[in-house]
């Protein structure tokens, strides 16, 4: 990481020789954040062990000079300016922003300095800041990062998690910003809007708004999104005993505004992993938000890097979710026949309508209710999978891909194709297709059509939607990241929500504070997965937990656990 950094910081010149290094300063912003357990990074505190908590050889090897041998208040307070100078100057060069921190600006002045702000510059400046974070993460990752690269196979998920700033926020709409002028309002509410944006927050509805605010999660700061490993079994390359899973270890972060391009904060904090620093890509599991993004922002550029995203829909993107080409449909992300039986496309539409239902019911029905929705579900989805199109081939270096008719795949009969009325798979459903007011549909007149990527590209994803397969993939890696953010937020340990722990203001500075805290988080997990494996032959230090945990897929969002899954089921689909 000094490496990463000292080319970009001035050097030489008129001024007095650095008596203090980059690597000196990193060491001793690590070192804080051990000694705290990962609850603070303070300058102050990195000065002082830098100066009189290390030996003197110690000092001399990471190039600390002109420090007297006992601790004064004068040979402190030079010693935390160069420290302060220096961090300064390493955020300076890492700040995506060009505004001033620790006062407040007119919001006019604000924007003028943004407008004349070069976006090359500002550009610049984020990848460095994510390649910095991303190597103190890479650094705690030593200890697992043999058997993540030989024997993982990339299976992972993102979520954004908010952490506040240290700075009171201001309104939006006020005329002077706040003295961490980047942050913004988080706000636990879909997309995270701005809290001056939501209903009940205009004039006459104070009522309305204070009920609202009692309901959702506020927070002024940053968020991070993070790429945290899905613990499936290691391959056996990997030298551990069979059945071993790594641990849930935060891969990648990048930081950004609460709720700004979520799609491509994800997309930075995995090219970092997966294009610099050399780890696998596999199935992605992403929640609504990154869902929600433009496709050419996340997933586009998520497939492009090798993921196999798995995803969950929102009520308004259930069912048919968008016509595809040759006559084709898209159906909860998978492409699927035209003539798709109703029910079988409004599955899973059906089953909430059936759980809201249910809801309505008295208490002794409402399990029965529920349980009779699962089942149903269940079964359709089932049942529909027998009306997907059929992969003909890989797709090409473009991501274009053919695919076949099912009457084509004989998994169902078609009187449009004769021939799948001969040669079809034992029980294959048979079609009664309706004429269409244009003719003949062109995926029905040929054997198979060329999809591009674009087609779709918001909702589609290659593992059929609540399949074993899907739910495995999905649940895993969710439940993976949610424990992830848990982790780190622990307000016994690094509590990163928290922003007493990072004293400074601005994008760079708390992004970089943050990333040693994510990476003692990453230690502390590391640590403990250490010690629930055997050791030299002998039985694990740590013993496993006496309750066991419920089978991935068994969680939220109800109704939605497929009776066949098992914790060991695959993450692989058709």
């Amino acid at each position: 990481m000094a490496d990463l950094l000292t080319p970009h910081l001035h050097s030489g010149g008129p001024g007095p020789e650095r008596k203090i290094t980059v690597l000196g300063l990193l060491v001793g912003l690590h070192l804080a954040c051990a000694g705290s357990g990962g609850q603070r990074v303070h300058l102050a505190e990195a000065a002082r062990i830098l100066g009189w908590w290390i030996p003197a050889q110690a000092r001399e090897r990471l190039g600390i000079t002109d420090v007297p041998a006992v601790e004064t208040a004068s040979a402190f307070e030079a010693l935390e300016g160069r420290v302060r100078r220096l961090f300064h100057d390493i955020e300076t060069v890492c700040d995506p922003s060009p505004l001033p921190k620790n006062r407040r600006l007119d919001r006019e002045e604000a924007q003028r300095l943004r407008d004349a702000d070069a976006p090359e510059r500002a550009e610049r400046a984020r990848q460095l800041l994510t390649a910095v974070c991303n190597q103190i993460l890479e650094a705690s990752l030593t200890p697992v990062r043999p058997c993540l690269t030989a024997g993982w196979a990339g299976s992972c998920a993102v979520d954004g998690t908010a952490f506040a700033t240290f700075a009171r926020g201001v309104k939006t709409t006020g005329a002077l910003t706040a003295t961490d002028p980047d942050a913004g309002w988080y706000v636990r509410d879909g997309d995270h809007h701005d809290p001056d944006t939501l209903p009940g927050s205009g004039s006459g509805s104070g009522k309305k708004r204070s009920r609202r605010s009692r309901r959702v999660k506020m927070l002024f700061g940053y968020e991070t999104t993070l790429e945290i490993v899905a613990p499936t079994v290691l391959h056996p390359a990997a030298g551990l005993p069979a059945g071993t899973r790594p641990p849930a270890v935060i891969l990648a972060m990048s930081t950004n505004v609460p709720g700004a391009d979520p799609g491509g904060g994800a997309v930075r904090a995995l090219a970092d992993a997966t294009c610099r620093r050399g780890y696998p890509a596999g199935t992605l599991a992403a929640d609504w938000a990154f869902n929600n993004s433009v496709p050419e922002t996340f997933q586009l550029p998520v497939r492009e890097l090798g993921f196999t995203p798995v995803y969950d829909y929102p009520r308004d993107a259930l069912g048919v979710q968008e016509p595809g080409p040759g006559g084709a449909s898209l159906l909860e992300g998978s492409w699927t026949c035209p003539h798709t039986p109703a029910e079988l496309k409004d599955a899973t539409p059906a089953l909430h309508r059936q759980i809201d239902a249910a809801g309505e019911l008295g208490s002794a029905d409402a399990p029965k209710a529920r349980e009779q929705a699962r089942e149903d579900w269940v079964e359709r989805i089932t049942a529909r999978q027998d009306f997907l199109l059929a992969p003909k081939g890989a797709a090409d270096a473009d991501g274009y891909r053919r695919w076949r008719c099912p009457a084509e795949a004989g998994t169902v009969r078609c009187p449009l194709k004769p021939r799948s009325l001969e040669h079809y798979r034992a029980g294959a459903p048979l079609l009664d297709p309706e004429p269409g007011p244009g003719g003949t549909l062109k995926l029905c007149a040929q054997g198979s059509i060329t999809i591009g990527p674009e087609a779709g590209s918001k909702h589609w994803q290659p593992l059929p939607f609540g399949t074993p397969a899907w739910q495995q993939a999905y649940h895993l890696g969710r439940s993976s990241v949610e424990g992830g953010n848990g982790h780190a937020k622990d307000g016994a340990f690094e509590n990163i929500a928290d922003a007493r722990g990072r004293r400074v203001r601005g994008h760079a500075a708390q992004s970089i504070l943050l990333a040693f805290q994510l990476a003692h988080a990453n230690t502390r997990k590391i640590t403990n997965w250490k010690a629930a494996l055997p050791q030299n032959g002998r039985e694990p230090t740590r013993r496993p937990p006496r309750r066991k945990k419920p089978p991935n897929g068994s969680w939220p969002p109800r109704g939605y656990t497929h009776p066949t899954l098992s914790p060991d089921t695959p993450p692989h689909g058709p």
